[in-house]
């Protein structure tokens, strides 16, 4: 396998996973090419393809990417040396961290296995505790005390060090005496120096105690919002509920009113055949009683004129 791969070509399916943030699918390639995670992953320039825009070791990217502390521990144990390896401009995975804002256990892991990386400088000079300033997510809580602690660590470390090569060198020179009270004299220097960065470290941790509070007063504000919003909701819900359930009785309504319409509109039809029939029903009836009243009338006339007289029967009256 080549130690680079460009970026722009074929770069390996561990950096590919990691930049799209699939992180199950980085495990597996890492559990199933584990020298994955030594290759060094480049990118030239577009105008001059001999030079180098940057380079970087999955490592870095997974730091840069916010991956979780799983894959994190799977890449340092794939390939250890790569907590301590530089990317093109002198950052170490810890520069990057501290500059994106990492979680605290991400934070631990790196310092745990790389303490001395604290002390390392970038090609502009900064170590990973000046990137914090730019960084959109300062750390806090056990990443601030992980942090302090390895910091002192690793400047009594620097400075004990130092003495001693110095204490050594001296003791080996004829002008013993006069060097060791020089390296007194340094030695009172440089615990002014750790004392200056104790209370560097601890103005810092006051400042994040007065962030935190204000963060926390803002959380609260936003939650009193969300509350106030959720009420707002529910009121509306409840405004459309109510007016869906009178829209609901205003269409029965509506409807019970024209069934009576057409009710009383067959009533009415039905009164007025009923009318009709009984009118029909009288003309028929006064027809009949007139008819029968006139063959009466003709009947008792025929019998009148023919009735005898005492004169005589049989002879019509003439």
């Amino acid at each position: 396998r080549p130690h680079y791969q460009d970026y722009d070509v074929k770069p390996t399916e561990l950096y590919q996973a990691i930049e799209a943030k699939e992180w199950e699918f980085a495990l597996v390639k890492l559990k199933e090419d584990p020298e994955q995670a030594s290759v060094w992953i480049i990118r030239k320039e577009s105008n001059n393809t001999e030079k180098i825009r940057w380079k970087m070791l999955p490592m870095h990217a997974a730091v840069i990417f916010k991956a979780p502390a799983k894959l994190i521990k799977a890449l340092i144990a794939a390939f250890p040396p790569c907590i301590k390896m530089v990317d093109d401009i002198g950052m170490t995975p810890l520069h990057h961290g501290m500059k994106e804002g990492m979680d605290d256990e991400v934070m631990d892991i790196l310092i745990s296995n790389h303490p001395h990386a604290l002390i390392d400088r970038d090609t502009k000079g900064m170590t990973p505790l000046d990137h914090t300033k730019s960084s959109a997510k300062p750390f806090r809580g056990a990443g601030l005390r992980a942090y302090t602690a390895a910091a002192v660590m690793c400047e009594r470390e620097r400075v004990t060090d130092e003495l001693t090569k110095k204490y050594q060198a001296a003791i080996n020179n004829s002008e013993a005496d006069k060097k060791i009270t020089a390296l007194a004299n340094e030695n009172e220097v440089l615990e002014g120096q750790l004392n200056a960065s104790t209370a560097h470290l601890a103005k810092f941790m006051q400042t994040y105690g007065a962030m935190k509070s204000r963060v926390e007063s803002l959380s609260s504000v936003l939650s009193i919002m969300v509350q106030e919003q959720d009420k707002i909701l529910s009121m509306a819900t409840q405004q459309q509920k109510d007016m869906a359930a009178a829209a609901l009785v205003r269409e029965r309504m509506m409807q019970a009113v024209a069934k009576q319409d057409d009710e009383m509109m067959s009533t009415a039809q039905q009164s007025r055949d009923v009318m009709k029939d009984i009118a029909t029903k009288q003309k028929e009836y006064f027809q009949t009683v007139a008819t029968d009243l006139a063959e009466l009338f003709a009947s008792q006339a025929l019998r009148t004129k023919r009735t005898p007289t005492a004169e005589g029967s049989g002879k019509e009256i003439g």
